[in-house]
């Protein structure tokens, strides 16, 4: 009831209908009118019509006879169910209601500011008037104070342009003003620039020589461009590289001659390979040619004046000539080296040619003493290709730098830099080679190492044999000197059975002691069979290779074992005399113990066999 008598104060506000209709209008079209006036009308008209039936349901219901207890049932059941429709249409026409009032709302509040805008618009404008007239007036009281007007030139259109076009702003003005003391700032920056190199120059007097490679690399970094700069300078470097190479290619689907060009030209290296082409450095190659020729005339008119010529040694000028050709240090001290080992070889072999001419006699050798001269052999010609090798990687350091600046300057093409792990970063720089190569690489590796171990293997045995074989000559010669040889008798059971003091127990506790080893060791093997599986490294271990020794020649060892077992006999026959000692005593008791043992082990087993 609340509700409908909210509705109706609503509906009540707006007296005259009208009003609201043309209000309702007018607010549509200023909001671009989002629900059309018909549907408004209707939807207002529906209300009214609800709010007058619900008036004379209200007035019958007064007039009516008092209704039984069923009939207040029956309608109150009737009632709830209209009063929750009634509710939610209520609810909707509030919604409805509240939506229309916001719009409202908002077009009063664009109409305040429309009219607050206008109110601004004419007060500026009018301000602006008195102002120019306030101005119009001043000007014609200064005219009438000072009559005297000076005629003003046009500006000049070839500089300027049309006098209609010219709008110099604020900030130009300022730029223009400000240009000399910009101008003064820079020249004084640069000044003190200027000042700084030289006092930097002044006092720092060394100045490192480099190679044209260092210099080639040193060009292409910067020396103190800011970052923006660098990368700008490098993307216009990289595209005019690809513009290049295109063309390059362009020009030779177009021009498919190809002149044959000698290999010595094509494998250039070094600083030749950073060299420009002749018709290129014409001009260089002219001013190096005359500054030459100006050097040999002044050198013929100093050696006009003197005419003292001193004769040389050939030595010295040899020397002067390998310093005129103009060598590095490290290739004339390699040269050096070479020539003395040269020397030393042939003063050498001309010694040994002329000892071989005096000494005819040539002895059989033996073929171990052989291998050895052989490698001392092969010693002198390693120390004489070490000077070679040192030769040939000063050259491969060379090639290699090569290739390190042809990759750089391939890797400066790619920005891209991944992040890597730090051990894995450790491990590339461990070991550079080993990060580049591929499976096929890998697989030739482990090869050569396999290959490498068998040699190590292999010498190693020979390293043994040899030294087995040396050391049995030596107990050879040895015996040769030692004649004596004692007799000595063999020991019976029988005689010391009552001499030897036996421990009681103790043949019992060792046979304890090995029968429960055993045990242990059964039961081991058991559980290993059931329980343990087999793993493929264990198959590998059992199906290795071992390696054996073996003699490609024979030698004279079983000759020598023969004539030497032979002496021993006949020395042996020839001493009768057996010395009594109390290590035979030991033994003796030692052997009898292992002998019952035996037995008792013997017996357990057998017991062990008809248990099971």
């Amino acid at each position: 009831f609340q509700k409908e008598t909210n509705y109706q104060d609503i509906v009540d506000r707006s007296d005259d209908k009208y009003k609201l209709e043309s209000l309702i209008q007018e607010k549509m079209e200023q909001n671009s009118q989002l629900f059309s006036l018909d549907y408004i009308k209707q939807r207002l008209n529906e209300k009214l019509q609800q709010n007058q039936e619900t008036k004379q349901k209200v007035s019958q219901n007064n007039t009516k006879p008092p209704s039984t207890f069923a009939q207040i049932m029956i309608s109150h059941n009737k009632q709830t169910t209209t009063d929750r429709e009634q509710n939610q249409k209520q609810k909707k026409n509030q919604q409805f209601i509240q939506e229309q009032f916001n719009i409202l709302s908002e077009s009063d509040n664009f109409v305040e500011d429309k009219n607050i805008q206008q109110q601004d618009y004419f007060y500026t404008r009018k301000r602006s008037t008195s102002h120019n007239q306030k101005k119009t007036e001043q000007e014609y009281i200064q005219s009438q104070q000072y009559p005297f007007k000076p005629q003003i030139n046009d500006l000049p259109q070839q500089i300027y342009g049309e006098s209609e076009n010219i709008n110099i702003s604020k900030q130009e003005q300022w730029e223009r003003l400000l240009k000399d003391k910009i101008n003064a700032i820079t020249e004084r920056d640069n000044q003190k620039i200027i000042y700084q190199k030289q006092e930097i120059e002044q006092n720092c007097t060394f100045k490192p020589q480099i190679n044209e490679i260092s210099k080639h690399i040193m060009a292409d970094k910067p020396s103190d461009m800011p970052i923006q700069e660098r990368l700008y300078k490098e993307a216009e470097k990289i595209q005019q590289q690809k513009e290049e190479l295109k063309r390059k290619h362009e020009n030779s689907q177009i021009y498919t001659f190809k002149p044959d060009i000698q290999q010595s030209i094509s494998n250039l290296k070094g600083e030749l390979a950073f060299t420009k082409p002749l018709y290129q450095r014409l001009q260089q190659v002219m001013q190096e040619k005359q500054e030459n020729l100006l050097e040999l005339q002044i050198k013929n008119q100093n050696d006009n004046q003197y005419t003292f010529k001193p004769e040389l040694n050939q030595k010295t000028y040899q020397i002067a000539k390998e310093k005129l050709q103009g060598k590095n240090v490290v290739q004339r001290l390699l040269i050096d080296a070479i020539d003395k080992e040269n020397r030393k070889s042939k003063i050498i072999e001309e010694s040994q040619l002329s000892i071989n001419k005096l000494c005819t006699f040539q002895p059989q050798i033996n073929p171990s003493n052989r291998s050895d001269y052989q490698e001392d052999e092969n010693q002198s010609k390693r120390q004489q290709e070490f000077v070679q090798r040192q030769y040939l990687m000063a050259d491969y350091l060379k090639e290699k730098l090569e290739e390190k600046i042809k990759q750089i300057d391939k890797d400066s093409e790619y920005k891209f830099k991944p992040q890597i792990n730090p051990i894995s970063n450790y491990l590339i720089n461990a070991d550079e080679e080993r990060a580049r190569e591929t499976t096929d690489d890998k697989i030739k590796r482990l090869y050569e190492q396999e290959g490498k171990v068998h040699l190590i293997l292999q010498l190693l045995i020979k390293t043994i044999q040899r030294n087995q074989k040396k050391r049995k000559e030596l107990e050879y010669e040895e015996m040769k000197e030692c004649t004596f040889n004692p007799i000595t008798k063999e020991f019976e059971n029988g005689d010391y059975k009552e001499k030897l003091n036996e421990v009681k127990g103790v043949d019992r506790f060792l046979l304890q002691k090995e029968l429960q080893k055993n045990k242990e060791e059964q039961k081991k093997k058991r559980e290993d069979e059931v329980f343990t599986l087999k793993s493929y490294s264990q198959y590998r271990q059992q199906n290795k290779t071992i390696f054996q020794p073996f003699k490609l020649s024979k030698g004279n060892g079983p000759n020598k074992n023969k004539l030497r077992e032979e002496i021993m006999k006949e020395c042996l026959e020839q001493c009768t005399f057996q010395p009594q000692t109390n290590e035979a005593k030991n033994r003796e008791a030692i052997q009898r113990i292992l002998d019952r043992m035996e037995k008792q082990n013997q017996f357990i087993n057998e017991d062990d066999n008809g248990i099971e």
